[in-house]
């Protein structure tokens, strides 16, 4: 008998035998309980979080979850989890136990996510973290029945479209910008390509005047009042940006203008919120179209792409983990570099043509080889 009473205090005990997580025989016990419910309650509590048996809610174990990944995985990132699940995962399903959970349960979740009308990549991000809790369970927990296994996902990785602005429209914003500190930061952002919480997280130290690149190491945002400064998105985000001469000496003078700045200050002291209302604010003051803080990325991207740059070229200077990353975003704005560089071989090909009009060959093999 696991629960029973201490009849010489007038309290109940807990006394239990368990198999832990590692199938490991563990005892303990508990004392002190006012009440037989109190203890028993106290019993199914501790073992929904402390053995192998998955009988316990979406609720139970996700604290778990968020415990096994909390120094595996960066900040931000667990802070895209945690509100993610608390707003469509865990107010739906979470009282719910995992191990009886079913097919039709998962679909009408489903049901539910695409009737709010979110952007399909959202609903994807949505549909990946459920599935991600579901797998834990199955790798490490023992869950048998892993009804995400069996649904189709919903949502899709790659945006229809992106939004972002032409070197026209960028050159109409940053020209009625006329606060230093948001001028510079804009021009940053646009020309270098940089995530918003990799610009946050520039020191003076990160950036290399003489060689005129930035060293891109780290990443930080701004949350209850102060900045949190992580690893950057993936290894493949460290990296050397370069920078255009005009952009270097715009930065120089914006800092000899402070009369002492150490190495290790951060360079540009702002948030995402801060940045979206200055880039709203100018938007509408240069009668352009709203874009993301984000989408200056996305303006990085096209006016390289413009420029005539490779693929390898543009995920180098992004960070992109893989080269699949950039085709897939930037897919859409390589058709007109193939029609350029079909009407380049048709030119090729009439100058050919020409030379051959000009000065006919009188060989056999010259004529095969005009061919």
């Amino acid at each position: 008998m696991s629960v029973y009473k201490d009849e010489k205090r007038g309290t109940w005990i807990v006394t239990l035998t368990y198999e832990d997580y590692y199938g490991e025989k563990k005892r303990t016990a508990k004392r002190g309980f006012k009440t037989k419910k109190e203890a028993k309650a106290w019993e199914n509590d501790f073992l929904a979080n402390h053995t192998n048996d998955v009988d316990m809610t979406i609720n139970q174990f996700y604290e778990i979850y968020s415990k096994d990944l909390e120094h595996r995985i960066r900040y931000n990132t667990k802070e895209t989890k945690d509100a993610i699940c608390k707003k469509y995962i865990l107010p739906l399903l979470g009282d719910k136990v995992m191990s009886k959970i079913l097919v039709s349960d998962i679909i009408r979740w489903q049901n539910k996510i695409l009737s709010l009308g979110l952007a399909p990549t959202y609903v994807r991000t949505i549909y990946n973290q459920i599935r991600a809790i579901f797998n834990h369970a199955e790798k490490f927990y023992g869950l048998t029945n892993n009804p995400l296994r069996k649904v189709q996902k919903i949502g899709t990785k790659n945006p229809q479209a992106i939004n972002f602005w032409t070197k026209e429209e960028f050159d109409r914003f940053i020209e009625v910008v006329d606060d230093e500190s948001c001028f510079i930061q804009f021009n940053v952002l646009f020309y270098t390509g940089l995530r918003v919480g990799e610009l946050i997280a520039l020191q003076l130290k990160d950036i290399n005047f003489a060689k005129r690149y930035i060293d891109v190491n780290k990443s930080a945002q701004y949350e209850h009042g102060q900045y949190i400064v992580t690893d950057t998105k993936t290894p493949k985000s460290k990296r050397h940006v370069t920078i255009p001469k005009f952009l270097s000496d715009m930065i120089k003078r914006y800092i000899d203008k402070f009369y002492f700045i150490d190495q290790n200050e951060q360079v540009f002291m702002t948030n995402k919120q801060r940045l979206k209302r200055d880039l709203d604010y100018y938007a509408d003051k240069a009668n352009v179209k709203h874009i993301r803080v984000h989408d200056l990325r996305h303006s990085h991207a096209s006016y390289l792409i413009e420029l005539g740059m490779q693929p390898n070229l543009v995920q180098e200077r992004l960070g992109h983990e893989k080269i699949e990353t950039t085709l897939q975003t930037y897919s859409h704005l390589y058709p007109n570099k193939q029609n350029q560089l079909a009407d380049y071989l048709d030119q090729i090909i009439q100058i050919k043509d020409q030379e051959v009009i000009d000065s006919p060959p009188t060989s056999p093999l010259l004529i095969e080889q005009a061919r």
